[in-house]
This record gives C-alpha cells, sequence and structure tokens, in this order.
C-alpha cells in the first residue's frame, strides 16, 4: 500500500511512499489520525492486536501495541471519531467495544 500527502495531488509527479507490505502483517482496517496510522495487524499475535505508528515515517516493526486480543476474544476491526478509537472483539457470538483515547493514550 501506498500514499502521498495530499497537497502533491496536483503536482506532474507524484512522491508515493510505502505505507506497508505484505510482510508487515496487517489486516482489515486502518485509521489515520494526525500524524499516526493505526492498524491491526496478526503478526506475533493469533489474536490480532492493534499497533499504532508514524504517518511520516511508517515503522511496523516497531511500532506500539495499544490493544491485543483476548483468550477468548479476537480483534475484528477499529474505526475513530473525533477523540476515540473504537476496537471492536468478538468471540464467535458476540461482539464487544473497547475505546482508546487519543489524548491520554488509555484503552
Amino acid at each position: 500500500m501506498y500514499y502521498a500527502y495530499i497537497h502533491e495531488m496536483n503536482a506532474a509527479h507524484i512522491k508515493w511512499k510505502v505505507l506497508c507490505t505484505h510482510a508487515d502483517k496487517l489486516v482489515r482496517d486502518i485509521v489515520i489520525k494526525s500524524d499516526n496510522i493505526y492498524a491491526i495487524t496478526y503478526n506475533n499475535d493469533k489474536n490480532y492486536k492493534v499497533i499504532v505508528t508514524s504517518l511520516k515515517h511508517p515503522d511496523w516493526n516497531n511500532a506500539v501495541t495499544i490493544a491485543t486480543g483476548k483468550p477468548d476474544r479476537i480483534i475484528g476491526a477499529i474505526s475513530a471519531c473525533k477523540d476515540y478509537l473504537f476496537i471492536t472483539y468478538g468471540d464467535g457470538i458476540n461482539n464487544y467495544i473497547s475505546k482508546y483515547n487519543f489524548t491520554t493514550k488509555k484503552t
């Protein structure tokens, strides 16, 4: 997946940058908030985890984990509003939701 800054969209040559590759093991949703990018990965976690890295210099190998799947629940999706990142977990029958505060950095 590639990205470019919006101010380059009318340029004669857009400087596309690599956001992620298959080796980063990202799945499902990606959320961009300010200069951070949040994603779900299965790297080293069979129940998935939510990680965050800098949008200016994406480094998925050193991304910070903000939420992990639980033994009986896997992470299914993420979405965002102004102040929170919503994380949906599922156990195969029921869905659960938690919220991560962008300001306090607490789930």
